[in-house]
């Protein structure tokens, strides 16, 4: 009688075990501090930094098999830039700080644009060539990419900010098309291209240029995408 309550006790602590690990396995903890863990990389790449406020949040994930609840931190940041511009950005601790920065810097840069350069009643889609950020350690990513030092005219050569207008929007840019021109013009930007209807503007200056020779102040929806392919 004492082996079978001994075998039954084994077996329910098995159990338990098994539960307890199924449950595990239903709900992970994200507890890393990736603020003090990457330190030196956000200072490098941010300069001084404030945080803002601190949020832990815990949200489903589900796929075919299965159904899993995580919890993790999210921080959201102010800094300022060497132009003295105030910006925000936010970090989180599912990931590690490099394979958030593609985000980070394609969300600086739209931010800057839609602030600078395109008129407030316009949400257009804006969209990057030539941004392959694989960014394995900070050395990846190029100076001038750096959240603390953007600037929309000193942006890598081969990047191009592609600038179209949502479907039910196409009326209003064009519109508006004549002061989007003005203030690149008046930012000096050389990494922006306008698609509107079936036409395309690719902007040095306000004319079309490749490879430093002026082709066209306008071109065809067709040519610019030839281009694109061709420069990628």
């Amino acid at each position: 009688m004492k082996k079978w309550v001994g075998f039954i006790i084994v077996v329910l602590i098995a159990i338990l075990f098994l539960f307890y690990q199924s449950d595990k396995e239903k709900h992970f903890i994200y507890d890393s501090n990736i603020i003090t863990i990457y330190q030196d990389d956000i200072k490098t790449l941010f300069g001084d930094i404030e945080i803002i406020n601190q949020e832990v949040k815990t949200e489903q994930f589900r796929s075919i098999n299965l159904t899993r609840e995580i919890t993790y931190t999210i921080w959201n940041i102010e800094y300022k830039t060497n132009q003295g511009l105030v910006k925000q950005f936010q970090l989180d601790n599912k990931s590690d700080l490099l394979l958030q920065m593609n985000l980070i810097i394609i969300e600086a840069l739209i931010k800057d644009m839609t602030q600078s350069i395109i008129p407030n009643n316009i949400e257009p889609l804006i969209n990057f060539e030539n941004l392959d950020l694989d960014i394995q350690n900070i050395n990846d990513i190029p100076l001038n990419l750096y959240p603390i030092n953007i600037q929309l005219n000193e942006l890598p050569n081969d990047l191009l900010i592609v600038v179209s207008p949502r479907e039910d929007m196409v009326d209003v840019f064009k519109v508006a098309k004549d002061e989007i021109i003005f203030r690149i013009n008046e930012k000096k930007l050389k990494n922006v291209l306008l698609l509107e209807g079936t036409e395309a503007y690719q902007m040095d200056h306000g004319v079309f240029v490749i490879d430093g020779e002026v082709i066209h102040e306008k071109i065809s929806v067709e040519d610019a995408l030839d281009w694109l392919e061709s420069n990628r």
